[in-house]
C-alpha cells in the first residue's frame, strides 16, 4: 500500500499522490517522520486555476521549491456553492508568497484580488446569492401554483 511520506497517511493502491498535502506517494514510509513547519493560519491565495489538474501541477512546482501549499475550492467559505464553478485556488503560507508568485507562470493563470478588492468581491457575491435566492423563490411559487391549479381543476 502507498504511503504519504509528509503526512503518513496510508492509501488505496492506484493513488499516486497525496489529496492533503500533494506529496508523491512512496511504497515505504521513511524511518524518520516528515516534521512539517507549524501552520501559520495565515495562507493567501496566490493563484486560481480553473481545474485540479491545473492546481495539482502549480502545488507540485512549489513543492520541488519547498514551498507548501494547499489547493482549495474557490469561494470556499462563501454561503452558498453556485453551481459549475470549478475554479481552485492555490494557497500559501503569507510569508512565501511573494516567491510563490515568482515561481509561477504569470500568463497561465489569475491573481486572487488583494484586499482592497474584498468588498467588491463580497458584494458580488451577495448579489449572486440574492439572484439565486430570487429563482428559487419564483420556482417555489410556480411549483405551489401548479399543484393548488391542478387540485380545483381536476
Amino acid at each position: 500500500m502507498p504511503f504519504c511520506p509528509n503526512c503518513r497517511y496510508e492509501y488505496r493502491r492506484g493513488i499516486e499522490t497525496c489529496s492533503d498535502c500533494g506529496a508523491q506517494l512512496v511504497d515505504k514510509l521513511p524511518d524518520e517522520p516528515y516534521v512539517a513547519p507549524p501552520p501559520t493560519g495565515n495562507d493567501v491565495p496566490i493563484a486560481r486555476a480553473e481545474s485540479l489538474a491545473i492546481a495539482e501541477m502549480w502545488a507540485e512546482l512549489l513543492g520541488e521549491q519547498d514551498i507548501s501549499c494547499r489547493i482549495a475550492p474557490a469561494g470556499v467559505g462563501d454561503t452558498m456553492l453556485v453551481p459549475g464553478q470549478t475554479a481552485w485556488e492555490v494557497r500559501v503560507a503569507a510569508i512565501d508568497a511573494v516567491r510563490a508568485r515568482e515561481i509561477l507562470p504569470t500568463e497561465r493563470h489569475e491573481v486572487v484580488p488583494a484586499e482592497e478588492d474584498a468588498e467588491v468581491a463580497d458584494s458580488e457575491s451577495m448579489s449572486r446569492a440574492l439572484r439565486w435566492f430570487i429563482m428559487a423563490g419564483a420556482v417555489f411559487i410556480a411549483l405551489m401554483l401548479l399543484v393548488v391549479g391542478a387540485r380545483y381543476f381536476t
